[in-house]
């Protein structure tokens, strides 16, 4: 554990590990989602962590590729560095947490067929990572992450594959007040189940461009 707090001094953790009470999250804010990737690599370098990402404004910039008629489409350097990621770190869980509907979309996916991509959610779910969403196809109702249901999904979730690896954090990286508010109400979730992870919530600019 010094080893941990030594390597984390720098700046990605706000205080040594020792000193934090374990059912705390860790406020960050970086300047996009591309820097949290690269400080997850180096931190998995000491330990194992299960990382949550939001989708639009947070790893994609949906106006831009909107008004290029690119719907759901992921950047190439973020879906690179997920993908990288996903692939190369057996001590690493990630997934997917969406207000859009966790099915996705068969416009979108015929629209990124035709085009020479494949939309989110499609493209974490086709490389078996998990996505949870808002059920039905409903795209216009974006409030899943604050549900109950949200929480229940991804603790069941955390609590399965914590199972099979011992987690030492979890790590959530989004761009809205619905990501905290989901973020927040995971910790407490996890922490009335006994949970022992060190929580962190990266907070980046929204994505619009």
């Amino acid at each position: 554990m010094a080893v941990i707090a030594e390597r984390y001094s720098a700046g990605i953790l706000s205080e040594p590990l020792e000193q934090r009470p374990r059912d705390t999250i860790v406020w960050h804010q970086y300047p996009h989602a591309r820097n949290v990737f690269a400080r997850l690599e180096e931190a998995l370098q000491i330990d194992s962590i299960i990382m949550l990402f939001d989708t639009d404004a947070t790893v994609r910039n949906q106006l831009k590729q909107a008004s290029q008629f690119n719907f759901g489409k992921v950047p190439e350097d973020m879906l690179e560095w997920i993908t990288h990621l996903h692939t190369s770190y057996a001590n690493l869980r990630l997934a997917n947490v969406t207000n859009q509907p966790a099915q996705g979309h068969q416009v979108g996916r015929w629209i990124g067929s035709q085009k020479g991509y494949t939309p989110a959610p499609y493209v974490f779910s086709d490389q078996d990572i998990p996505v949870f969403g808002s059920p039905g196809k409903r795209f216009a109702v974006r409030r899943y992450k604050r549900t109950q249901l949200s929480v229940n999904q991804v603790s069941s979730w955390v609590e399965r594959v914590s199972q099979e690896q011992n987690f030492g954090q979890i790590w959530y990286v989004g761009d809205s007040g619905s990501d905290e508010i989901f973020f927040k109400a995971l910790d407490s979730h996890l922490a009335k189940q006994g949970s022992q992870t060190q929580n962190h919530y990266f907070s980046v600019p929204k994505w619009w461009w």
